[in-house]
């Protein structure tokens, strides 16, 4: 079984993100950053964040710039996830001007083509699809804990053991939804 991480959920009085340095890497296409790119790579990677009116609440993952908590990352990786790509990150409070160092960027390196297009309900948007229901088949996932979706880079999806794991601890910013899969 898999499930999504699901981020639609997660509450507003995170902030708003903005990212500082590195505006041109999304780490959104599951490959990994080569060597002769990395020193065009500022670190930390740093971003800002406007606290709302009634006060900052950070979450364990932001996936708009691709942040988590330290603690969020400790637990994707003893739960068998050994494909993160991990750079040291800061956020700045906007009204206060504190740093917190409790994030890292990360990217997730694997896409992973295993969505059922005849079976999903899907849109097709740029070079992408946007799911309204996802149906995969796990037999194309030979056993990765945690990938992108080819299809929509944008999804990220996880094991059983990965989502079992996320769901016995307290973290915030997201949700682990199960995924349709066919038999």
């Amino acid at each position: 079984m898999y499930y999504q991480i699901d981020t639609m959920q997660a509450s507003l009085t995170a902030g708003y993100f903005q990212k500082e340095n590195n505006k041109a890497w999304t780490l959104q296409d599951g490959h990994l950053i080569l060597e002769d790119e990395r020193p065009l790579i500022k670190s930390p990677w740093r971003c800002s964040v406007e606290p709302p009116e009634e006060g900052l609440v950070f979450k364990d993952f932001y996936a708009n710039v691709k942040f988590m908590s330290k603690r969020l990352v400790e637990k994707l990786q003893n739960a068998g996830v050994d494909n993160l790509e991990i750079f040291p990150a800061e956020v700045t409070n906007t009204k206060t001007g504190e740093v917190n160092t409790d994030f890292v960027a990360v990217n997730i390196v694997g896409l992973v083509s295993c969505a059922v297009m005849d079976e999903s309900q899907a849109e097709p948007l740029a070079t992408t699809n946007v799911f309204h229901d996802l149906v995969i088949d796990p037999k194309k996932i030979h056993g990765i804990h945690m990938f992108r979706l080819a299809e929509s880079p944008m999804i990220i999806l996880v094991s059983e053991q990965v989502a079992k794991a996320l769901q016995a601890s307290n973290f915030t910013g997201f949700t682990v939804v199960p995924v349709k899969e066919v038999t």
